[in-house]
């Protein structure tokens, strides 16, 4: 992994590993924490600027989610160049199997319009991240993920969370997923069924197939 995007899993993560374990509930509380239900982190904006994906492909639909991905990042390349470069041409795929090695065709240096010069790391984690509070603090930083929900890709834009405090003072928080907002790429602003909301239970969290994060930085 390159070091350019380490650094930026582990500005999430320092974000996130003040965390600590959450006891269970007692009379007084949630342990040593107090609970903040039902916090709310959206990037607004979100459900307007996502295009809708160009073709009725899968491929499509996650170039467009990229793309909206590398915008946050004033990286400017339209979902087309994506599609073409990680599906060998313009080919249409009705499904996705492959996210992984999608994540890794994206892995390159880039000269942009204007003659700027970046570096871009995909990642491509299979299952539900292990830590909640990368999901918060995502988008938190404006940054939206990509989370693959059943194999088929949509972009997280907001997440409902209640947020555990440390009662005696100490540092440290920890945040419990309860609903992410999703928008499907394969569906135009105004449908009704573009935004899903997925509720974060023990028995649904096994829907998400796999999470993919962009790091953008100058070189």
């Amino acid at each position: 992994m390159n070091s350019r995007h380490t650094s930026f899993i582990c500005a999430l993560l320092l974000i996130t590993s003040l965390a600590v374990y959450a006891q269970k509930p007692n009379k007084n509380g949630y342990g040593n924490f107090f609970r903040k239900a039902d916090q709310k982190v959206e990037i607004a904006a979100a459900p307007a600027t996502l295009q809708t994906a160009h073709r009725k492909c899968e491929n499509y639909a996650w170039a467009a989610i990229l793309e909206s991905m590398m915008r946050a990042q004033a990286v400017n390349i339209p979902q087309d160049d994506w599609a073409i470069r990680t599906s060998n041409g313009m080919k249409c795929f009705p499904t996705l199997n492959d996210y992984a090695e999608r994540a890794l065709a994206i892995t390159a240096d880039y000269a942009l319009d204007g003659g700027r010069k970046v570096h871009i790391d995909g990642s491509y984690t299979p299952g539900a991240l292990a830590d909640p509070a990368t999901f918060v603090n995502s988008i938190r930083l404006g940054r939206p993920l990509m989370v693959v929900l059943n194999s088929r890709p949509y972009m997280l834009y907001a997440v409902i969370y209640d947020e555990l405090i440390h009662t005696t003072g100490a540092t440290g928080v920890q945040y419990v997923l309860k609903e992410m907002k999703l928008l499907d790429a394969a569906l135009p602003p105004g449908n009704p069924k573009r935004i899903v909301s997925f509720a974060t239970t023990p028995e649904t969290i096994g829907q998400i197939t796999g999470v993919m994060s962009v790091s953008v930085a100058s070189r």
